[in-house]
């Protein structure tokens, strides 16, 4: 959260996550509030048939950037993910339980800001009403990064199939650069 790129040329890309040539696995991942002159607020994935980026039970939303403001380029699902806006990005393969926004229809998941929600980083915990409650799925960890049970099911939420009732991304902000992203 809050990282940024601005100076032009080609350290613009990326303001979350910048990936030129690897493979990068992100898994109950919150990326958010990141902001890039370029591509790619959110993640950057580089040059088209090298670099892998996939995404499971994961939450990219509300980064900004001219081009691509959540995902640049190509980023593989492996279920569960919300993505607030795809302008930019090839997202596959579609899977039946990810929440895709597009530009004209982006989705909010509704974040808290990053402060201390108890545990030894800071959060983005998820409000009240967020499409990204119980829409995930605990992917065999028992705690979040705050060191809660997992998975937690709300009750009057439907679950996405094969979905165990665990909120997606709710608390988990990996960090990255030096900040939480």
């Amino acid at each position: 959260s809050a990282n940024s790129t601005g100076n032009g040329g080609s350290g613009s890309y990326g303001g979350g996550i910048y990936n030129p040539f690897g493979s990068v696995t992100l898994t109950s991942c919150t990326i958010s509030g990141n902001s890039t002159v370029s591509g790619g607020g959110g993640i950057y994935n580089g040059n088209s048939g090298g670099p892998v980026v996939r995404l499971r039970n994961s939450l990219v939303a509300l980064n900004t950037s001219p081009s691509g403001p959540d995902g640049f380029g190509a980023l593989t699902t492996d279920n569960f993910n919300l993505i607030g806006n795809n302008a930019g990005a090839t997202i596959t393969p579609a899977q039946s339980s990810d929440q895709i926004g597009t530009a004209a229809e982006p989705i909010n998941p509704l974040l808290g800001p990053l402060l201390n929600n108890g545990g030894p980083t800071s959060t983005r915990a998820l409000l009240a009403g967020s499409p990204a409650i119980d829409k995930g799925h605990s992917s065999n960890s028992n705690t979040d990064q705050r060191g809660s049970t997992r998975p937690i099911d709300q009750p009057g939420i439907p679950n996405p199939i094969d979905g165990d009732g665990g909120f997606r991304s709710a608390g988990n902000t990996a960090a990255y650069r030096g900040k939480a992203i």
